[in-house]
């Protein structure tokens, strides 16, 4: 294949890079076929040509999906707060009365009422705190859909650490919050226009920036009378009432956000679940966890009063209800001075024998909160013969003891169960001697003394 040269621009090349046009001649303008690049003749080398065409269809392919992508990211966007908006109300509807019951319902009666104007502005403090609050899951409606945070959504912030840190620990920082003496508002109105008179008036007489200045110093001057003068600690006979009102505040907070927390999870789990778009964009985030998603109740702690209504309707039916009973009281013991030791471990064991099902049921019934004092209502609604209940008092003492020494805590935790189910406390004391003195010759006790020995033993010394 020769090598052609463009008539137009001199540009050599193979000849499948040239085309022939016809072209005149400059000698005598007859037409004759000459060799010319693409250029020269404002056209695109072909394989140039398709390269584009090829460019131009993947662009045209990313703008469409982009534009598919924006529509699939509009409609999850919607999906989303149409569900979480229906979340957030039937949050709303359901826990409202008792998130706000201890603010509107905020027993005044044992607040004192020595000093009025701290009772006065103490019961303002109130309601603000209330107004604070219900604007608090208001704001619930406000959040946002985002893709990327959809399942680490910030939550609705309530107290900052600050703030919080300050209610935790108000005793050990600055003692109460202050109330204002009588004056004061007026006094704070004087301290605002006062200053802006004075300077008013000294401006013909001194340079602006002197009469600014006295300005702000009658200011500075006016705040802190108010401050020092006009405020005042809240009298000591309303720390009750302030321990009350901190700790509504706090248990607000905490169960604010674990409801924000909670409807966002419910809304996230019913959005994947109802809309192919979402589960297929962010299903992959769960992994094989996606099936397993579920909603959670609004009210973890009713929710969790029925679970253990459910499990105290089971233990009745069975033929050991007392000795499922009985293990849940032995733990508690145990665990009154600390972790539960080797040795109490195998006393509780060898005290009682459930069988692997039963176990299994004990042990889960006494991960309830408050399943102990339940259980006391049950077995004293059963009228159980007293011969057995100081029996369970026996197994009580036994598996304390065995650790080699029944400890202040669980005496109390002892005589709690012992007094609740009719055993006077004359009689505890003596089932109590009647433990130590068993223990006092038994193989796990020269167990434990050899032990103490093991462990005192210096073996440098050696």
């Amino acid at each position: 294949m020769g090598t052609r040269v463009c008539y137009q621009c001199g540009l050599q090349d193979d000849e499948e890079h040239m085309f022939q046009v016809e072209a005149k001649n400059k000698g005598n303008g007859k037409l004759k076929w000459k060799w010319s690049c693409y250029p020269c003749q404002g056209r695109r080398h072909p394989i140039e040509q398709r390269r584009i065409a090829a460019k131009e269809r993947e662009n045209a392919e990313a703008i469409a999906a982009k534009k598919q992508d924006e529509q699939i990211s509009k409609q999850i966007a919607e999906a989303w707060t149409s569900i979480y908006q229906r979340e957030v109300k039937a949050a709303q509807k359901e826990m409202s009365e008792t998130l706000f019951a201890p603010f509107e319902k905020f027993d005044f009666a044992d607040v004192s009422q020595t000093n009025k104007r701290a009772h006065k502005q103490f019961v303002k403090l109130v309601e603000d705190k209330t107004v604070a609050v219900r604007e608090v899951i208001a704001n619930f409606s406000e959040t946002k859909f985002n893709e990327d945070e959809v399942f680490l959504a910030e939550n609705i912030e309530f107290l900052d650490e600050g703030t919080r840190e300050f209610y935790e620990e108000y005793e050990e920082i600055d003692g109460m919050e202050t109330y204002e003496k009588v004056g004061h508002t007026f006094f704070m109105f004087l301290s605002l226009t006062l200053p802006i008179a004075i300077s008013y008036g000294l401006w013909e007489i001194l340079p602006w920036w002197q009469s600014l200045g006295v300005g702000l110093l009658a200011f500075l001057a006016g705040v802190g009378f108010c401050t020092s003068i006009l405020t005042d600690d809240y009298p000591l006979d309303f720390k009750d009432a302030f321990d009350r009102l901190y700790k509504n505040i706090l248990e607000f907070d905490e169960d604010a956000i674990r409801l924000h927390q909670v409807v966002l999870v419910n809304s996230m789990t019913e959005l994947v679940q109802t809309n192919m778009f979402a589960k297929e964009r962010l299903g992959s985030r769960v992994g094989d966890k996606l099936d397993d998603l579920k909603k959670f109740p609004f009210d973890s702690k009713k929710a969790e009063r029925e679970a253990l209504v459910s499990q105290l309707k089971a233990v009745t039916q069975k033929d050991n209800f007392l000795d499922i009973a009985s293990y849940v009281f032995l733990y508690k013991v145990a665990q009154s001075d600390g972790a539960v030791s080797a040795e109490e471990e195998e006393q509780i064991a060898s005290l009682l024998d459930l069988g692997e099902e039963n176990y299994t049921f004990a042990n889960s019934l006494r991960s309830y909160p408050k399943v102990d004092m339940a259980l006391i209502k049950i077995i004293k609604a059963a009228s159980i013969d007293a011969a057995l209940i100081e029996s369970l008092i026996e197994k009580l003492f036994a598996v304390a003891q065995a650790d080699g020494n029944i400890s202040d805590s669980e005496v109390i935790v002892i005589d709690g169960i012992g007094l609740s189910l009719g055993v006077t406390q004359q009689r505890l004391l003596s089932l109590r001697s009647e433990a130590e003195s068993s223990f006092g010759g038994s193989a796990v006790k020269e167990r434990l003394r050899l032990n103490t020995a093991i462990d005192e033993i210096n073996f440098d010394d050696l």
